[in-house]
């Protein structure tokens, strides 16, 4: 064939031939892919037996076998379990070799003994290789036949009731428990329980029971039974058990209820109670009645006979229906018959409150100043309405007496009322300042009307305290203070520390203030009440001043322990102190060494102290490497206790100056040996023991001042006490105690005992130069409304009442010696506040006058004033 030209393509597995001769184009299939041939399964079904071990799967190579060719075999799910019911096959390679036309795959069947459903799993062909292909069956569904068989249960159970016993009699309402004991060779599937032929209940969990709620509807003898099934429905009835059920038959029937009054159609025009009678009556027992206007219950009563008070105002104005409901014992009820009523009354106007004016003016000297109180558009019926007064820019007990809240009752009738408010004429220069009185609540169908605050303005009528002169020499602790170590700077020129709570410690309280501050400082508080100490407070840190006057009404009380002073250089002022006579060896205030640490320079004034366990102030050196104290107490209030005051052996340069000493067993003061000290115009009333004041002791001799004292006995005093008495004084002592001149003391009796006669000096061994002494003619009238932390606000609302009494007791003489006996005492419930920083100057530690007191100092003295009343 040299003429033929032959063009081959492979396109699509076709080969194209151009026979140039005759122009015709002939496709042909290769030949090897025809010959690899394709792999099918035999057949699409196979059925198998579960007990046939496995099964046969036959795969066929077709249309032609030419050369090695492979194809992927495995097993896939469908209702039979791989693992459970067949042995499953991942999927694996079948080679076949070149002419190689047949395989066979065994696959496992699992025998089970579970009776089953037919199920079913497949087989699968893929991803054939060598030029093969897949034939026309690719997957295959293996049938398998359930071999397993049932085993048939024909056994009833066993059953017996063992509750109630047979013959029981029930005669009272409860459930009657009835058990049953079943048992099976193969398992209970539940127990049935009747009486009679009635299904009453059944239990499908041992132990087999059940309460059967019993009614006197069952009363009669019934026939129990228990039956008992298999799970194959296999069952049996127990032998019957006899009961007899007699309960009492229940009461249903209603009581009867009637309204016997008021009247119906009744009308009230006037406010009164109206009578509501009713009839009530019940086969067994009415138990109550209610009584309902419309739906609403009025009010119940369980006893016969039945009535109800029904008290009406103009409130009730309008129709009514009302009805009574009786009930019986066993719950049965009744409604009466509905009795109309009307109630027509005229309504009341009890008016509304309204202050008559929306502002008051008054001078701080006036006293007080009347606020009226208008009832307007009304006054029927006793009505009342609440009266207070609230902050401005005033301070209550200082400007102004408040009032916290007060009742106002208005009678019928009634348009008016005028209040009393207090004013505070106090010393201190300041401006215009305001306060408010507020209406509140009122009762009894009042309102509140249009003016319900009013302000009350207070005009200052003070001039302007002067400032300190300016010093020459020394400048004292405060202005005008006299007495040994006043000359102390104690806090002057340190920082300005805030008491802001109550605590006995902890961050903002005194504890804190004194315990954990150090260096020159000033502790000023923004709080007022009562500090409950739980054990004592110690100032080891020098140079500090305590200004009590810088707390707002009623001041600072520490109550239970009291303070100790071991260091030097500290000015304590405007405190009250309130012992407690169960803590052992405890006094108010203590000033005494502590290992090397000795007090000096300490000026203690204008405090107030009652119900120390020992003394109520105790001066106690107890060394000799020291031979100068300089301690003053000035302007205080000591009241009851066991003891006065104690000023030590070897305590020097000590004063004990314009002091209010009342109701102790002694010691008012009691002076050790070796003391240098002046007692200068002190009220020393109503000692207990055998004189007010005494001196000397066997540590050496004394020398002491007393000018200008007041020895007042009273009703606890013994006749004819002494006013100064001795204990163990040496010789060589020196006691000036005149009875007449600018210096006279007095006395109710003796001015001295006989055994301090020897030791009197006609001049102070102890100068008084520098100390004012105020004639002993007035000093009572002085010393009441002077000593004591804060003399200004007694007799306010804030007054404190501790030391009120004392001031009466003494102008009354009355009173007694608490000896380690602690009165009733709750005094300052009040706890208040207020922000400091604007009573401070801008530059604390300048002197911006240049008279020597640094700035804060001026305004310490100023608040002093005040508290003082000067």
């Amino acid at each position: 064939m040299k003429n033929i030209t032959t063009i081959k393509r492979f396109v699509s597995n076709l080969t194209c031939t151009l026979l140039a001769i005759t122009g015709l184009l002939v496709l042909s299939a290769p030949a090897s892919h025809a010959a690899s041939g394709a792999f099918t399964f035999s057949a699409s079904t196979y059925l198998v037996v579960e007990g046939a071990g496995k099964v046969n799967i036959t795969i066929n190579r077709v249309g032609g076998s030419t050369g090695a060719a492979t194809v992927g075999f495995r097993t896939g799910l469908i209702s039979a379990v791989n693992d459970q019911d067949y042995v499953g096959m991942p999927l694996s390679t079948l080679s076949f070799a070149s002419g190689v036309t047949q395989k066979v795959v065994s696959v496992g069947i699992i025998d089970d003994k579970v009776i089953e459903p037919t199920e079913t799993f497949k087989v699968l062909l893929s991803a054939p290789t060598g030029g093969a292909t897949l034939g026309s069956i690719t997957s295959a569904i293996i049938t398998l036949r359930d071999n397993d068989t049932i085993a048939v249960d024909a056994t009833a159970p066993t059953v017996s009731l063992t509750s109630p016993a047979s013959g029981v009699a029930l005669l009272s309402a409860q459930p009657l428990t009835m058990a049953a004991s079943a048992a099976d060779n193969v398992g209970v599937s539940k127990v049935e329980f009747y009486a009679g032929a009635t299904l009453i209940g059944s239990d499908s969990t041992a132990p087999y029971s059940f309460a059967w709620a019993v009614t006197s509807a069952n009363n009669g003898s019934h026939s129990l039974t228990a039956k008992a099934y298999d799970a194959t429905g296999n069952s049996k009835v127990s032998a019957a058990v006899a009961v007899t059920i007699n309960l009492p038959v229940p009461d249903v029937t209603a009581p009867t209820v009637s309204l016997t009054s008021p009247a119906s159609g009744a009308t009230y025009t006037s406010a009164q109670t109206v009578t509501v009678a009713v009839a009530a009556a019940d086969s067994v027992a009415v138990t109550k009645v209610e009584l309902y206007d419309g739906t609403t219950l009025k009010e119940t009563d369980s006893a016969a006979p039945y009535s109800f008070a029904w008290a009406i105002t103009s409130a009730n104005n309008g129709s009514h229906s009302l009805t009574a409901k009786a009930y019986d014992a066993a719950g049965n009820s009744k409604v009466s018959s509905a009795i109309p009523v009307t109630v027509n009354i005229a309504v009341a106007k009890p008016g509304s409150f309204e202050f008559a004016v929306g502002a008051h003016t008054v001078s701080e000297n006036g006293g007080y100043v009347d606020v009226t109180i208008d009832r307007v558009g009304g006054s029927d019926g006793q009505v009342s309405v609440d009266f207070r007064t609230a902050l401005g820019t005033a301070v209550n007990g200082e400007d102004y007496v408040g009032v916290s809240q007060k009742s106002l009752i208005f009678v019928n009738g009634e348009t008016w009322k005028t209040e009393r408010v207090g004013i505070v004429n106090d010393s201190v220069q300041e401006s215009e300042e305001s306060f408010k009185v507020i209406l509140s609540t009122p009762t009894a169908g009042a309102t509140l009307g249009a003016v319900t605050e009013s302000i009350l303005s207070i005009l200052d009528d003070d001039a302007a305290t002067p400032a300190p002169p300016v010093v020459n020499g020394p400048v004292k602790a405060f202005p005008g203070a006299e007495g040994f170590g006043t000359d102390t700077p104690a806090g002057r020129g340190g920082k300005i520390v805030k008491v802001t709570n109550l605590n006995d410690s902890g961050a903002g309280s005194l504890r804190e203030a004194l315990y954990n501050t150090t260096g020159k400082r000033i502790v000023v508080f923004e709080v007022a009440g009562i500090i409950n100490l739980t054990s004592p407070l110690v100032i080891r840190e020098p140079y500090v001043t305590i200004a009590g006057q810088t707390a707002p009404a009623p001041g600072i009380t520490l109550s239970g322990y009291g303070m100790r002073i071991y260091t030097h250089d500290v000015l304590l002022q405007h405190l009250f102190f309130r012992g407690n006579t169960t803590l052992v060896d405890q006094d108010c205030i203590s000033i005494q060494p502590s290992g090397t640490d000795r007090p000096y320079n300490v000026v203690v004034d204008h405090c107030s102290t009652a119900w120390a366990y020992d003394e109520n102030i105790s001066i106690f050196p107890g060394y000799t490497d020291q031979t100068d104290q300089n301690i003053t107490v000035s302007n205080s209030l000591v009241g009851e206790g066991h003891y006065g005051v104690l000023i030590g052996s070897n305590a020097t340069r000590v004063s004990f100056l314009r002091n209010v000493v009342l109701s102790t067993v002694e010691r008012q003061p009691r002076l050790g040996g070796a003391t240098y000290a002046h007692v200068v115009n002190n009220l020393l009333y109503n000692v207990g023991a055998y004189e007010f004041s005494a001196v000397g002791s066997t540590y050496g001799p004394d020398q002491v001042s007393y000018a200008g004292n007041s020895f007042v006995a009273g009703p606890s005093s013994r006749t004819s006490v002494p006013g100064l008495g001795t204990s163990s004084i040496q010789t060589g002592s020196k006691i000036y105690v005149p009875v007449s001149g600018a210096h006279a003391n007095t006395s109710s009796y003796n001015i001295t005992s006989s055994g301090i006669t020897s030791y009197m000096v006609g001049t102070p061994p102890v100068s008084l130069d520098g100390i004012t002494i105020t004639p002993v003619t007035s000093l009572q009238a002085t010393l009441a409304t002077s000593a004591g932390a804060r003399p200004a606000e007694r007799g306010t609302t804030y007054g404190d009442s501790v030391d009120e009494r004392f001031i009466s007791e003494i102008l009354t003489r009355s009173g007694s010696v608490k000896n380690r006996v602690q009165p009733a005492w709750s005094d300052k419930p009040i706890a208040s506040t207020r922000d400091i920083d604007p009573l401070l100057p801008a530059n604390p530690n300048g002197d911006d006058n240049g008279n020597g007191y640094t700035n804060i100092e001026e305004v310490l003295y100023r608040m002093a004033l005040q508290v003082e009343g000067k």
